[in-house]
Parts: structure tokens; sequence; C-alpha cells
């Protein structure tokens, strides 16, 4: 997935063009703002209506409509959701220590 890769290449649904240069540690970088960061894939979180509208019927509105599930814990909150090259991705953050979102 690009966040492992260390990129955000598609911005089909929401991520505004390229915001790691390939070949960052994300996950290093998010630690050192102060956040975790967890991936959430479409595929497996999605409706069973979302889903079958995306990969059945083939249409790509079902990600907007698409109410990512967050990780378990505090404080998480939705930074992206995004087509990647492995299907449609959301992308969580949740502050460290101290930080505070919002």
């Amino acid at each position: 997935n690009d966040i492992d890769r260390g990129h955000g290449r598609h911005s089909k649904a929401g991520l505004l063009g390229p915001v790691f240069v390939e070949g960052d540690d994300v996950r290093a970088l998010c630690l050192a703002m102060g956040f975790n960061i967890s991936l959430v894939e479409f595929e497996y979180d999605a409706s069973d209506e979302n889903h079958d509208d995306y990969y059945e019927k083939e249409d790509r509105t079902a990600v907007a409509r698409w109410t990512p599930t967050p990780p378990d814990g505090e404080g998480w909150q939705l930074v992206a959701k995004y087509e990647g090259e492995d299907g449609p991705c959301a992308i969580f953050v949740q502050p460290v220590g101290n930080y505070v979102c919002g």
C-alpha cells in the first residue's frame, strides 16, 4: 500500500497531491510529528452494499459513501481517503503523548 511505500500518489478520493517523497519512512515521520498512523482498507472495511457497488458494479462513488472504521483506541482522526494501487484506503492518525488533534 502507499503508506508502507511512503508516498501518496493517488488523489482520486481526497488525498491532495504527494504528501511524502518516495522512500520516506512515513511511520517514522508521523511519529516524529507526534502521531501514530493507521491504514484501513476499503476491501475489508466497507459495507456489503458499498463493496458490491465498487467491485461488481464498478461504481467508484462507493468510496465517497464509505465511512471508514477508526482503529481501536481513543483519539484517531480520519485524515485521508484515496484510491491507491491496491484499492481504496483511509488513513487515520492518533496523537501520541501530549499532542491533541483538532
